[in-house]
């Protein structure tokens, strides 16, 4: 991985904004991150697969640290290697691994007064609790949980980011039991390098809401 030095450097960021990257274990560790201007997640530390494009000096980095799941983009005003300094740093095309990650919020006009407890299966694997998420609405019934088009990309974003994969959702099967959601779906993972075969994961998220 090639870093250029940034010469003329602003003044630093906020903590906020600042991720550090370790050399040592590949681990990049953020704060907080805002995903697809719909969830602020805190205390997320990821892993590479593949680096993909670095660009230092990104004109498109904001003030905060945010993921474009869309296009596969992290953006980084700030980041620390192995002490080192650069700014304006984006990651396009990356192959990421979630290794954890601390308290999730919705940004979304409408709030509510319950708690959401996500549990994954992935490829067969019961992964527990992973996310814990406060004052989010409830779907009234199985068609808003299953078909409405906000909560459908809630609830893939969620789902998504907890899992720690990056790729597409397909749907499978969903339901709804007034507390109690259950949805499979396959998550297609592209090759993280060239030559390698793509992956289809069976997926199962089981949403509870208190």
């Amino acid at each position: 991985m090639a870093w250029a030095a940034v010469a003329g450097l602003p003044a630093a960021a906020t903590p906020a904004a600042t991720a550090v990257f370790s050399t040592s274990n590949l681990q990049l560790t953020l704060p907080q991150v805002r995903i697809d201007n719909s969830l602020r997640a805190s205390d997320v530390v990821l892993t590479f697969l593949d680096f993909g494009q670095i660009q230092v000096g990104d004109p498109a980095v904001g003030s905060q640290i945010e993921f474009l799941s869309q296009s596969n983009v992290l953006r980084i005003p700030e980041l620390i290697l192995d002490g080192a300094r650069f700014t304006g740093v984006s990651l396009t095309g990356s192959a990421i691994q979630l290794l954890s990650l601390g308290p999730i919020e919705i940004d979304s006009p409408v709030q509510g007064s319950h708690t959401l407890v996500l549990y994954l299966n992935v490829g067969g694997q019961d992964m527990g609790e992973v996310s814990r998420i406060v004052d989010i609405p409830k779907p009234a019934n199985q068609a808003e949980f299953c078909d409405d088009a906000r909560m459908q990309e809630l609830r893939n974003t969620i789902t998504q980011q907890s899992g720690g994969a990056v790729g597409t959702l397909t749907l499978k099967s969903c339901a709804f039991d007034g507390t109690r959601g259950q949805v499979s779906m396959e998550l297609g993972i592209q090759a993280p390098y060239p030559g390698l075969p793509a992956m289809n994961i069976p997926y199962t998220a089981t949403y509870v809401y208190q």
